[in-house]
């Protein structure tokens, strides 16, 4: 994926933030301490539902040697090689140290919640009969077919005021509900049971756009974006 899939800078150079997407699999870090480095609580008796806490400095393979790269399997973590620690920093970018490393630092992103209500976003399956929520799913019906959406997010002007790079806490993904209680509200759920899936796919993270243009001078150009409604 390169950085014209969706748009080019010309069409948003103009906006506040554009979200952004990882590159290839192949330039995706990997994480090595999961469950060490976050605790991970039922938030429903009925569904898959879990609060996800990082206590710990990440444990990390970087890949192929890409100065910005995902964390795969992260809940939406980024972490940017050492040669943009000063040039990050002094863009108001906040970065957290590895664990046992020097040549990477991890991204503390600012978190926003985009607008559930407004497609491409939309509610999938009944409400689950414990925490009464649905899926949320990032998907278009055309023709009857569902397709992966490529229309852009909307987020409230007020929730990204400031903000240099953020992510949202909510995730697209299908929760499997149960009739039954199964788990313990507040109790702590297997890190198996985290199933968001790739956090870098289910979560969206947006940046803004000098912090992009700052980046593409800065010779990153392995990420794609597109444009954010913001209202």
């Amino acid at each position: 994926m390169n950085i014209q899939s969706f748009a080019s800078f010309d069409d948003i150079k103009d906006d506040a933030v554009v979200e952004i997407y990882p590159p290839s699999s192949a330039f995706q870090a990997t994480l090595g301490n999961f469950s060490t480095t976050y605790d991970i609580r039922w938030l429903c008796a009925h569904c898959q539902r879990t609060e996800i806490t990082r206590l710990t400095d990440l444990s990390i393979t970087p890949r192929g040697g890409a100065p910005l790269q995902a964390v795969k399997n992260g809940p939406g973590e980024w972490i940017v090689s050492a040669s943009l620690h000063n040039l990050l920093t002094q863009n108001g970018v906040a970065l957290r140290p590895l664990f046992k490393r020097s040549d990477y630092w991890s991204i503390v992103p600012q978190e926003f919640r985009f607008c559930e209500d407004i497609a491409p976003a939309r509610w999938l399956d009944d409400a689950c009969p414990g925490c009464e929520k649905q899926s949320l799913v990032r998907t278009e019906m055309i023709a009857g077919v569902t397709h992966r959406a490529e229309r852009p997010l909307t987020v409230a002007k007020e929730q990204i005021e400031g903000i240099i790079w953020g992510r949202s806490p909510q995730a697209f993904q299908r929760f499997h509900a149960s009739s039954k209680p199964r788990n313990e509200p507040g109790g702590p759920a297997p890190c198996n049971a985290w199933v968001f899936g790739d956090g870098i796919k289910s979560r969206m993270n947006i940046i803004s756009v000098p912090l992009l243009k700052t980046l593409m001078d800065a010779g990153v150009h392995d990420l794609a974006f597109r444009p954010v409604n913001v209202i």
